[in-house]
């Protein structure tokens, strides 16, 4: 593959192919983005000089209102039965993360002493963005919180997280 043969034809069969791969709009506009930045970077250096088709290819982003999960499918996780204590383990992780927004990394981390259930606060400070956090606890949330801060976060996290593939 060469800078020159990055034209029309190669985007026309590159959002084919993103078409028989199922991936979104916007999916296919970020990786247009990257082979742009791709080729202006090497545009720069003097590696290739042909710039004629890649400033007229433009993005279209669209607005994404895809939910996750709807209500329905948290309620149908919330009442699970029948689960091992792995599955029910794993499940309460899952809902805590639901429930708070939290990345698993921050939900990992987490330590007693961040949980304040007379405030109602869960203080910490993230940690992929460093940032301090308080996240308010409701009630929902504090049938999980405490069996997963006081058993589940003292064994190996991962373990536990396995049947999900996370």
């Amino acid at each position: 593959m060469t800078f020159e043969r990055i034209d029309e034809n190669f985007f026309i069969s590159f959002i084919e192919y993103c078409t028989e791969l199922k991936l979104t709009n916007n999916s296919v506009g970020r990786l247009i983005e990257i082979i742009k930045s791709f080729r202006h970077y090497y545009l720069l250096k003097g590696i290739h000089q042909s710039d004629k088709f890649i400033k007229e290819l433009k993005v279209c982003v669209v607005e994404s209102t895809q939910i996750s999960l709807s209500e329905e499918e948290v309620k149908q996780i919330e009442d699970a039965e029948n689960l091992s204590q792995r599955l029910i383990k794993t499940r309460d992780l899952l809902l805590m993360q639901i429930y708070t927004g939290l990345r698993a990394s921050d939900l990992f981390a987490l330590r007693p002493e961040n949980v304040n259930f007379k405030e109602k606060i869960i203080s910490f400070t993230t940690v992929k963005t460093q940032n301090q956090l308080e996240v308010p606890i409701k009630k929902k949330q504090s049938k999980f919180l405490k069996s997963i801060i006081y058993n589940y976060l003292r064994m190996h996290i991962r373990k536990i997280m396995q049947p999900l593939e996370i």
